[in-house]
């Protein structure tokens, strides 16, 4: 894990969130997915690349996160999909102090800039849009 943390920012607290269950933060205009899994923690990218699907209403089975939508899978320690060849989100550098989970906003802010947003805001998918699978 990259060690230079030039702007923590605080996305959840590591005591109140629920083992195996995605929780949503909006950091920088991204969202992003915190998934807490025994004693690690992960900070995904928290959408889906294949229509830009909120994941924070997926699910955890096993190590995957899985796309409320239509099902595309992503390891929790890596991004990388499983099901979708040559498809991954993107994870975080996160870590727990004081109860807390960080990541670097400017991180955040540097994976934006280079990765740009594949649907404009109207053409996200939300919890009320498609159905979850």
């Amino acid at each position: 894990m990259n060690k230079e943390r030039q702007q923590p920012v605080k996305v959840a607290t590591w005591s109140q969130l629920t083992d195996r269950r995605p929780h949503g933060v909006r950091v920088a205009e991204v969202d992003l997915v915190v998934v807490r899994h025994d004693d690690r923690v992960s900070v995904l990218e928290g959408r889906c690349p294949h229509r830009a699907g909120k994941l924070v209403g997926g699910r955890i089975d096993g190590e995957l996160l899985i796309c409320p939508f239509h099902g595309w899978d992503f390891h929790c320690g890596s991004g990388v999909s499983g099901g979708v060849e040559g498809e991954s989100i993107h994870r975080f550098d996160a870590w727990v102090e004081s109860d807390a989970v960080w990541v670097d906003e400017a991180a955040v802010r540097h994976w934006r800039s280079v990765t740009p947003q594949a649907f404009a805001d109207d053409e996200i998918l939300g919890p009320d849009d498609d159905e979850p699978t």
